[in-house]
């Protein structure tokens, strides 16, 4: 089972514009980056707003499609709208799930990628797909190998759009696409919001999906933090930097949207973190106004005392690629946070510092409660 969903929309439609004011607005006010994306980096913003989803699956041999379940779905801009945040939660093959995904455009591909998170069993992992829009329908494929060993090609497809409904539809291929097999189909339809509230999607969970340690190790980071950019630069002389942390997907993941402004400018970073056991790592998307596109980061849980370190993920006895990112997160003696930004400098081989950030204050608990959906 995966999941996804979709494209632009008519200055007229006002809806989805105030939901996104109130989206940002709810998150950190008071701070506004202004991000490079537009024309095609834009192409989602028609999907901005609350969609009531009715779910049909087709069970495998069986030619009937059959109602499964309703869900909800909540989405919003990230990143001065470089990228596209989803929250959904409902009912689908006779079960509960829930789902989060993070999408923006590669400018230097000319695609979109697509990352998944839709824990179930307390298994979180990470799926992408990339493509892109033609003629009013999208379509976005990953690739993968089967129990005998065989190339599956996955594909979500977004069609029938308008402003206020959709349809997503899902479809898998053993023959290099000659053949697809489709089973299972989303129909959204525009809705008002469902709540005043932190742009997450319903109540606050009761138990947590993930309940092991390994999961809680970037706990430190909830909450609401207070900061400096460059990490050496005083409170009056940098830039000031505002981040929110929350559990997400009933504590299988951790979101964080990290503002800075200053006198002259202003920029944003959005990411999303989860612990994968089947790999041993934490994985990490995140979208930046300075470096439009979607990065893809790993880590390994440090031991007591050592510092986080997330990079661009390298094969095995390769080197890193120019422009290749690598981020240390310190834990202080005093409570506090810092995190440092290389980049790779594939000309000279090495790495390159880029501006870090200091936090200098914990303003508070997270909100929406301790396990957000």
């Amino acid at each position: 089972m995966q999941l996804l969903q979709l494209f632009s929309f008519p200055a007229s439609r006002l809806r989805p514009l105030l939901f996104a004011a109130t989206a940002l607005a709810l998150i950190a006010p008071g701070l506004e980056a202004q991000g490079p994306c537009t024309g095609p980096a834009r192409t989602f913003d028609f999907w901005i707003g609350e969609w009531d989803v009715l779910n049909r699956n087709r069970p495998e041999g069986d030619p009937r499609w059959y109602d499964t379940g309703t869900a909800t779905d909540r989405v919003y801009p990230v990143a001065a709208g470089c990228g596209i945040v989803e929250h959904w939660r409902g009912h689908a093959y006779g079960e509960f799930l829930l789902g989060f995904s993070l999408r923006a455009f590669d400018p230097g591909t000319g695609q979109w990628i697509l990352a998944l998170l839709w824990p179930t069993g307390g298994e979180p992992r990470w799926g992408e797909l990339r493509g892109g829009f033609r003629h009013n329908r999208g379509e976005f494929f990953s690739h993968s190998l089967n129990a005998e060993g065989d190339t599956v090609v996955n594909r979500f497809t977004f069609s029938d759009i308008t402003s206020n409904s959709l349809r997503w539809q899902e479809a898998t291929s053993t023959d290099n696409g000659r053949s697809w097999s489709s089973n299972w189909i989303m129909e959204f339809s525009r809705r008002e919001l469902l709540y005043q509230g932190p742009v997450l999607n319903g109540p606050t969970a009761t138990a947590l999906r993930c309940p092991g340690e390994e999961h809680r190790a970037l706990d430190f980071l909830l909450g609401e933090w207070r900061g400096v950019s460059p990490e050496s630069a005083t409170p009056e002389d940098g830039e000031e930097v505002r981040a929110r942390a929350y559990r997400i997907l009933e504590g299988c993941a951790v979101m964080e949207r990290v503002q800075a402004m200053g006198r002259e400018s202003a920029w944003e970073v959005f990411r999303a973190r989860a612990y994968e056991p089947a790999r041993d790592k934490w994985v990490e998307y995140r979208v930046d106004t300075r470096r439009p596109g979607l990065q893809r980061l790993e880590a390994a849980t440090p031991g007591e005392g050592e510092p986080w370190i997330f990079q661009t993920p390298v094969e095995a006895g390769e080197s890193p690629e120019d422009g290749d990112l690598r981020v240390t997160l310190t834990r202080t003696g005093e409570g506090g946070l810092s995190w440092a930004e290389e980049r790779y400098d594939g000309e000279a081989s090495q790495w390159r510092l880029q501006p870090g950030v200091r936090y200098l204050e914990h303003l508070g608990a997270p909100a929406p409660g301790p396990v957000g959906r």
